[in-house]
């Protein structure tokens, strides 16, 4: 597929576009023309818009495309300013307006130039970037010293994310072609599964189920996890054997993804958009429900935190009147306040809890000080009466349409961050250089 560019010299397309079918919210065919624009200049470039043509073999226009620069979900970035030596995917709409197939495309580029912006101030002692892009899922080996990261659309399944592995200690990054269990999703695995089956109808498949089945299968785990059509949530082997029911009666309910704990139980976390209560239920990867049904969970108003076992969670609300971290306890059916704060919505981190011994149990939380102030690390020792804040995360102040993930190491050595939308990326916490591996640090009175 051939493309002549004019405009702008500048902003330069870079490698092969690519034509992509797909599903719209209507239930249409639609098709978009994505790639990659690059700013080879020494200014930014604001209002960033491409237009052109698609031609035939025969040299015959037959269809119009227009679009922006686009964050790895596909949503539209009409405010970034493009800044030198940056690159990012754009998305055109397709337009076929005469018979034929598009093999030549030409682009014409617009922009307003602006001065570019500021370097950005270096980062906190013990922490350091491993990724520009937007890192939406990490799973760390078993020992800590390196970990695999997803990048792309926290809502595509893992097989869809581009895939790397960074070694902790060297700081080196390694493309991989694939996941490790990408190969697992076999169209055998899928039938077996039964991950595109129609059951509202009472039969048949509908191959594009698998793109909103979640479909999860980390490296960690033996199992793999899914949701049906009617969003029932199930396990398999990888193969797609030994299914098992995980919870049901979930239909009015939109899934968001999943929180693990360092013992292979995972919290499942549902809301519909920005500002929404959260609900959530607990499970091992074996199938085995931990907690009570989803309605049966008071909500959070934050994303859920685990603790290893899975049998209690770390959500936000008021209690007795006082707002703030909250345990709740399934074995007990009770809640208790771990300590008042601010509360973020449902686009930061969970809290990350790590129990160093069955005598200290900590808590690590990411989030805003107060309603205008600094993203914050914060530690917290459970029994204590308040957290101890560790460090800002300039980088970790979120807009509405932005998300954030957190994944804690197994030895509770690193906390790993990952973030959504134009300033996406990965970042690593050094919690020893913090002072912040097995204690929280003493307070300094401030």
């Amino acid at each position: 597929m051939s493309l002549a560019q004019d405009a702008i010299n500048d902003l330069v397309v870079e490698g092969d576009l690519k034509l992509i079918q797909f599903t719209d919210s209507f239930g249409l065919e639609a098709r978009s023309l994505r790639g990659t624009l690059r700013n080879a200049g020494t200014r930014a470039y604001g209002d960033v818009t491409l237009m052109g043509e698609g031609f035939d073999a025969n040299n015959r226009a037959v269809a119009e495309v227009f679009g922006y620069l686009v964050d790895a979900c596909g949503s539209a970035l009409v405010d970034l300013a493009l800044q030198p030596n940056e690159s990012r995917p754009f998305a055109l709409k397709v337009d076929q307006y005469a018979e034929g197939e598009p093999v030549r495309w030409e682009l014409s580029l617009s922009g307003q130039a602006q001065d570019a912006a500021l370097a950005p101030p270096p980062l906190p002692a013990g922490l350091r970037r491993f990724s520009p892009h937007e890192v939406v899922a990490v799973e760390w080996a078993s020992d800590s010293a390196s970990f695999l990261y997803g990048m792309g659309c926290s809502g595509d399944i893992f097989t869809a994310h581009e895939w790397a592995n960074y070694d902790v200690q060297t700081g080196r990054t390694q493309a991989l072609e694939a996941h490790p269990n990408a190969a697992q999703v076999t169209k055998a695995m899928i039938a077996r599964a039964g991950i595109t089956q129609i059951t509202q109808t009472g039969g048949g498949e509908n191959p594009q189920l698998l793109e909103s089945s979640f479909l999860t299968m980390p490296s960690f785990s033996t199992r793999a996890i899914f949701q049906t059509d009617l969003h029932d949530l199930y396990t398999t082997e990888r193969d797609g054997r030994f299914r098992r029911l995980v919870q049901t009666g979930l239909y009015q309910h939109s899934l968001q993804g999943f929180v693990w704990s360092s013992a292979n139980n995972f919290v499942a976390i549902y809301f519909g958009g920005f500002g929404e209560d959260v609900r959530y239920f607990t499970a091992s990867d074996q199938g085995g429900a931990l907690s009570p049904h989803l309605l049966n969970n008071p909500p959070s108003r934050t994303i859920p935190g685990l603790t290893d076992d899975g049998r209690a969670v770390i959500i936000g609300g008021t209690l007795d009147e006082q707002t703030g971290y909250i345990l709740r306890d399934f074995t007990r059916g009770r809640s208790t306040l771990l300590y008042r704060a601010y509360l973020p919505s449902n686009n930061y981190p969970a809290p990350q809890f790590r129990r160093v011994d069955d005598g200290v149990r900590l808590l690590y939380v990411i989030r805003p000080s107060s309603a205008d102030g600094p993203t914050i690390l914060e530690c917290f020792t459970l029994g204590s009466s308040a957290p101890i804040a560790l460090t800002e995360l300039p980088f970790m102040s979120l807009r509405e349409d932005e998300r954030a993930w957190a994944w804690l190491s197994p030895n509770g050595a690193w906390l790993a961050l990952g973030r959504s939308g134009a300033q996406g990326g990965g970042w690593l916490i050094d919690l020893a250089a913090l002072g912040a591996h097995n204690t929280c640090p003493a307070s300094d009175g401030g």
